[in-house]
């Protein structure tokens, strides 16, 4: 293939896009918790606001089922404008709370496009390993940018942000390849739903970290610095899960749910100690097994399961998981306090046990033709 070709199977272009995409979303949404906790809401609503940033990914994933490479092209170009124009906006406007929410809703359901395109598409072109290495193109900046944009917030303020996000989002705009034929929509073998499971654990863990964690730290006193220090460390974490994920190829893919279940659960260790080691460890151990989940939960549904119908059940399942741990994390917040919000996690360590007790099970039986 000509390195040049901008066509969708060009991973260059297609990780390019990615990494940008990565930096322009999730820098645009590391302020609106932020922004929300200012306005002065209760957790149970920021939870409750957090969820317009997830909730459409059960929506447009079931849409795109039945939609063809123009929808998909649409999906993959236009969200990067639709971020770019917002972000323009909070520049120069000053806005009042309900505006400031109509924008988390409007890009949050644009940036569902996005990801569902590319994911359908990495389906479809079904080369071994791509899942992975969108994984990682995604993941690595997630790693990165929270230290800087903590840094823009505590020293330069959010217009640093929004002009940085503007600018990224029409490079990628220009850089997003785009798909040239009508792939077929082939199922290989049936999906066990049971190992796509873990992906509401880690929508639980992120969306309690991102809507009730980050505000529960900016209530505490937390400098924008030490926030974006601390959502480093699962960033690092999920950058570092993405590459290891790339290189560990050919195992069970239970052994590769369950890890990603036990460690999604990682908050129950605040239950028992919530200093600031407790929680970076918890931070670190969180995202490294969301990356697993990410990556290696994708990876198992290209290979088994049509993508459109397979980008459904994962979106699907983490925008479940998603929405319950931002609006049910504010709310156990709100009205029962830290510890008691913490026991969303203990489904996941339930799942992880009943799993990895499932895979010792199954290697220690011996074969069909020895048992008499």
């Amino acid at each position: 293939m000509n390195p040049w070709n901008r066509d969708i199977e060009n991973i260059r272009y297609l990780s390019a896009a990615t990494v940008l995409f990565s930096i322009s979303w999730l820098w645009l949404s590391f302020t609106f918790p932020l922004r929300l906790a200012i306005f002065g809401l209760p957790y149970i609503e920021i939870g409750l606001i957090g969820t317009l940033t997830s909730f459409p990914f059960i929506i447009v994933s079931f849409s795109f089922r039945f939609l063809g490479k123009r929808s998909l092209n649409f999906g993959m170009k236009f969200p990067f404008l639709i971020i770019s124009i917002f972000s323009l906006v909070l520049i120069f406007l000053k806005l009042d709370l309900f505006t400031y929410v109509m924008i988390i809703a409007v890009t949050g359901f644009f940036q569902s496009m996005w990801w569902i395109s590319v994911e359908i598409e990495t389906g479809l072109i079904g080369k071994t390993g791509n899942a992975e290495k969108y994984s990682a193109a995604w993941a690595i900046p997630s790693g990165l940018f929270p230290i800087f944009s903590g840094a823009l917030l505590q020293y330069v303020g959010y217009r640093a942000i929004y002009a940085i996000v503007a600018a990224v989002s029409l490079i990628g705009f220009q850089i997003q390849p785009v798909e040239t034929i009508e792939r077929r929509n082939n199922i290989k073998m049936p999906l066990n739903k049971v190992l796509v499971l873990p992906m509401t654990f880690v929508g639980i863990y992120l969306g309690y970290s991102t809507y009730v964690l980050v505000p529960l730290l900016k209530n505490s006193h937390y400098s924008y610095f030490e926030i974006g220090a601390l959502l480093a460390i699962s960033g690092l974490a999920f950058a570092l899960g993405a590459v290891f994920a790339g290189r560990s190829m050919g195992r069970d893919s239970r052994e590769y749910s369950a890890f990603a279940s036990i460690l999604a659960s990682s908050f129950l260790m605040l239950s028992v100690d919530s200093n600031i080691l407790s929680l970076s460890i918890a931070l670190f151990l969180g995202g490294f097994g969301g990356s697993f989940g990410f990556s290696k939960i994708l990876s198992y549904i290209g290979k088994s399961e049509g993508p459109r119908r397979g980008v459904f059940y994962y979106e699907t399942l983490f925008s479940i998981g998603y929405v319950t741990g931002s609006f049910a994390g504010g709310a156990l917040l709100s009205y029962l306090g830290f510890d008691y919000s913490l026991l969303l996690f203990l489904p996941s360590a339930v799942y992880a046990i009943g799993l990895f007790a499932s895979l010792l099970k199954s290697h220690s039986s011996p074969p069909l033709h020895d048992i008499e």
